[in-house]
């Protein structure tokens, strides 16, 4: 499966918030309710669904416009 560029700078980004709060995948997953195989499909590139997201930046205490602002760039003229 092929997953797009912006999907892996998301998942980076997730690993590297998981493992600033000490967390392993499976740590992770019990906090949001899945299997840790997910958290490593997600943090490969994989698509999330946003309630996933929500979920996970707010187990890592993460803010999501960080993410947000690795896919997109704005004009702020």
């Amino acid at each position: 499966m092929n997953y797009s560029e912006e999907h892996k700078k998301i998942g980076g980004w997730l690993r590297e918030k998981r493992k600033a709060s000490n967390l392993t995948q499976a740590q992770l997953a019990g906090l949001i309710g899945c299997h840790k195989s997910i958290i490593g499909r997600y943090e490969a590139g994989r698509r999330m669904g946003i309630v996933q997201f929500i979920k996970i930046t707010a187990a890592l205490n993460a803010k999501p416009e960080e993410a947000f602002e690795l896919c997109v760039e704005v004009d702020r003229r």
